[in-house]
């Protein structure tokens, strides 16, 4: 009778922890499935609220894909709509990358950029971004290949403006800039024609 007594609460409590260990379990892949299904609305919402951080908004985009290994969004409207615009960006990536903030590539399609030269240089609406405090004096970027095509860059200045057109294709495998391979058209309105 006693052995009875002992090994029934023994068992009581192992059948408890196996219960609760079976609902965490449903739950947690209950919350990992749901995550997953809704990835793509959670990162319309948190990608905006990320650049903003960065400096880079108000921006309004379209994620058209998410995985393991790549992004893709469209219609990207930095500083409202009369802002700046990009047809679409696609970044591939590792996700061990990913987690220590590197970007394996990114192309990025259909750039239109209007700025304006300042006192305090080139200045572009929707773009706050200071400087960063460099060590070795150059830009250090996450991204090994960046690729830029269809680029409409227009700066204006108190002479007329400036109307850089073309594409750029940078690679960055140490993660600094090394090469640079652009192509680009000028054309330049100026107040004296």
């Amino acid at each position: 009778m006693d052995e009875q007594a002992t090994t029934q609460p023994s068992s009581l409590l192992s059948r408890t922890w196996l219960r609760v260990t079976l609902v965490l379990l449903m739950a947690t892949t209950a919350a990992a499935v749901a995550g997953w299904t809704q990835r793509i609305w959670i990162a319309e919402r948190a990608i905006p609220v990320i650049l903003d951080h960065k400096g880079i908004g108000p921006i309004e985009l379209t994620v058209d894909r998410l995985d393991f290994a790549n992004i893709r969004t469209s219609n990207i409207q930095v500083g409202g709509p009369s802002g700046q615009g990009i047809r679409s960006i696609d970044a591939y990536y590792q996700l061990g990358d990913l987690i220590n903030g590197n970007i394996e590539r990114v192309v990025a399609s259909g750039i239109e950029l209007r700025g304006r030269m300042e006192d305090t240089g080139l200045a572009f609406k929707g773009f706050s971004i200071e400087p960063e405090d460099q060590s070795e004096g150059r830009p250090s970027l996450p991204i090994r290949s960046l690729s830029l095509a269809d680029i409409n860059l227009v700066v204006e200045r108190d002479e007329g403006s400036i109307t850089l057109s073309g594409n750029a294709i940078v690679e960055t495998p140490d993660s600094g800039l090394s090469d640079i391979d652009t192509k680009f058209s000028v054309h330049a309105n100026t107040a004296n024609g």
